[in-house]
């Protein structure tokens, strides 16, 4: 169809039920994914215009495992049927409601603190489709009086325009290989006929739980002692069990708390035959809910609230993520409690996270760049089994759900170990007693643990080596420079400069003056975990044929600054880069969270976060020459290329 006019309030009405519809719809399909074989890996509908401006259309999108495209058709129409014959119910129409009133909520409550981008692209949007701007004032005052007056039966009615065999298309992308199953025309045409004569029911909507958990059976702990850093800004609090919590109070941000939980250990601490239980354990309790709720149930007692929290277990650590704003701080420090102490074992979950996980790698490694970056992995950590990098299909069967799940509360057994951080809109008034109820009545151990270094190392010598994979005439350099370093954070910064200022001349030089790549990038970095070393990478898409001269002009680049250091003007590009960038994330809750908890688990002195304005002040030519020479070493490093498969010169030119 043409595009929905969005001149008047009646469009504006439209718009807004396209959303409730379509949110509604894709609650239903998730519910779909989380079951025992499920029939996709995901899907989602939308109503707008993602092929062309000048139309719009309703479309329901499916990503299907190589031999279940024939369900997955099948299972997005039967939805789309049961939309189309029954509606949606009274549940779904008012959790569907909250949710789309709580995101006006946010932007509302943060009207005087919004990002430039965000009326940039309200501009772009005026522009070139004709998106109204009446502001959001008045966007969410017409929404609440909106849905006060808005009847269940106008967004069922939308079935009845979008869903009919009139307007329909079906388009079918896979790969190009024997395994994948792509019905034919007639095919598709005899599963929409079945569809139209399937016995549907309507859809039933487990009632859902009053409250998360009951606060009273907890046994608070107490705030023991509490360290104010004024320069920094934040507070530390010691709680009886152990648990050492860190806030930083901000106003950047009038409706934003980013939390953060996280103790060291992860997956390092298991043996090879438990590393998939392991590495995937926090996910799976991510698919799998806590207590006596499914993730699904989660997802829906949510759903009007600005609240997520998600778990994980990494090489070096266990950790939780999440956000909130001031007046939900209660619902995240309750979902933090029962991720650590009631954790869900759900077998259905299980096997459908594991099928989806299957079905989604089965053929991304055919896509070249991540063949590429999959290979270049596993040189980087010379094929160590414990590596990372992509799963293949058949690792996941070596999740023991039994043990994914003993390993993860083992993860999770010692609040004492963890270190809880807050940042932004944070009340510490209204904080304290909720820390007492919900951290501090967590189950504690008198130790602390640390992770294990695994040995995994990338090679200490020259290589030059060329993967080929795809029939593009396209080819990826990946330049890498690394040695064992004592940590030092004067020349990590000097390093992440070297990167910045090579980046500059690399574009200068290879994209505009040879005209032979885009997206060049230098980048340099020391680790202190889990073991010291520095790295330095220069990185870029290319033709094939130009792969050895253009490394041969980036290593020229990277040679002058070695021999002669950087210029003036040159020099003051990255500082004037870094003093915006420093400018901009000095106000941002993100910048102040990944900042302290880099610092924090580092074990680097977090007060060197305010020192960053100076640093960039005492940038000169010598601190990046002297790293650039104490690091780069052209007799040793490595060099991997990309090339496709057609024809592959794999002869590289030494340097």
């Amino acid at each position: 169809k043409n595009p929905m006019p969005q001149a008047t309030i009646g469009d504006y009405c439209r718009y807004i039920n396209t959303r409730l519809f379509t949110g509604m719809l894709n609650n239903r399909l998730r519910e779909l994914t989380v079951k025992p074989n499920p029939p996709f890996v995901g899907a989602g509908s939308f109503y707008g215009s993602s092929y062309a401006r000048t139309k719009d259309a309703y479309q329901v999108v499916a990503n299907s495992s190589d031999t279940g495209m024939v369900r997955s058709l099948f299972t997005i129409l039967q939805e789309n049927r049961r939309a189309l014959l029954y509606g949606f119910s009274p549940a779904e129409f008012d959790l569907q409601k909250k949710q789309t009133q709580s995101f006006y909520d946010r932007v509302f409550n943060e009207r005087e603190k919004q990002e430039s981008y965000a009326y940039v692209d309200e501009y772009v949007n005026n522009f070139l489709v004709n998106e109204p701007i009446p502001g959001i004032e008045w966007e969410y005052d017409f929404v609440k009086q909106y849905f006060n007056s808005l009847k269940l039966e106008e967004i069922n009615g939308l079935a009845a325009g979008w869903i009919t065999r009139d307007n329909m298309v079906v388009t079918m992308n896979a790969p190009d290989k024997e395994s994948v199953v792509i019905p034919s025309a007639e095919e598709v045409n005899n599963i929409i006929g079945s569809v139209e004569t399937a016995k549907i029911e309507p859809y039933t909507q487990k009632a859902l739980a009053s409250s998360l958990m009951d606060p009273s059976r907890l046994k608070p702990g107490k705030i023991s002692s509490s360290k104010t850093d004024e320069e920094l800004g934040t507070t530390t609090f010691k709680l009886s069990n152990g648990a050492t919590v860190i806030i930083k109070p901000t106003n950047f941000k009038n409706d934003e708390v980013i939390f953060r939980a996280f103790s060291k250990g992860g997956h390092s601490l298991v043996k090879d035959a438990d590393y998939y239980s392991a590495s995937y354990a926090g996910a799976i309790v991510n698919q799998s809910g806590v207590a006596g709720f499914s993730a699904m149930d989660l997802s829906n007692m949510l759903k009007g609230k600005s609240t997520s929290l998600g778990v994980s277990i990494g090489q070096l650590s266990e950790s939780m993520a999440g956000n909130t704003i001031p007046k939900e701080m209660e619902t995240l420090l309750q979902l933090v409690h029962l991720y650590f102490t009631a954790p869900r074992k759900d077998k259905d979950a299980f096997e459908s996270y594991k099928t989806r996980q299957k079905q989604l790698y089965a053929n991304l490694d055919a896509d070249p760049q991540i063949f590429f970056n999959v290979e270049f992995q596993k040189l980087m950590t010379q094929n160590h089994p414990r590596g990372g990098g992509f799963p293949k299909a058949e690792n996941f069967d070596q999740i023991n759900l039994d043990r994914s799940q003993q390993i993860y509360k083992e993860r999770f057994a010692n609040a004492a170990d963890f270190t809880f951080l807050f940042v932004g809109a944070v009340n510490e008034a209204t904080l304290k007693p909720l820390l007492e109820k919900y951290i501090g009545s967590l189950p504690a151990l008198p130790r602390k643990e640390n992770f294990k270094d695994l040995g995994i190392r990338p090679p200490y010598r020259q290589i030059d080596t060329v993967f080929t994979k795809g029939t593009e005439p396209q080819s990826q350099v990946n330049i890498v420079f690394t040695t064992p370093a004592v940590y030092n954070p004067a020349e990590q910064y000097a390093l992440v400069s070297l990167g910045e200022l090579l980046s500059i001349k690399l574009v200068e030089k290879l994209r505009e003056e040879k005209g032979g790549v885009y997206g060049v990038g230098a980048y340099g970095s020391m680790a202190k975990l889990p073991y010291a070393n520095a790295s330095f990478t220069i990185s870029f898409p290319c033709a094939p044929e130009n792969v050895d001269s253009l490394t041969r002009a980036a290593l020229d680049e990277l040679k002058k600054i070695m021999e002669q250091g950087a210029s003036a003007e040159d020099l003051e590009k990255v500082r004037e880069q870094q003093k915006r960038r420093l400018e901009v994330d000095l106000k941002q809750n993100n910048f102040w969270m990944n900042s302290l908890y880099e610092a924090l688990f580092n074990n680097n002195n977090p007060a060197d976060i305010l020192k960053k304005q100076k640093n960039i002040e005492n940038l000169n030519s010598k601190m990046i020459q002297d790293v650039a020479r104490k690091y780069i070493n052209f007799n040793q490093y490595i060099r991997a290329v990309l090339k496709p498969e057609k024809n592959a010169d794999k002869s590289l030119k030494p340097f």
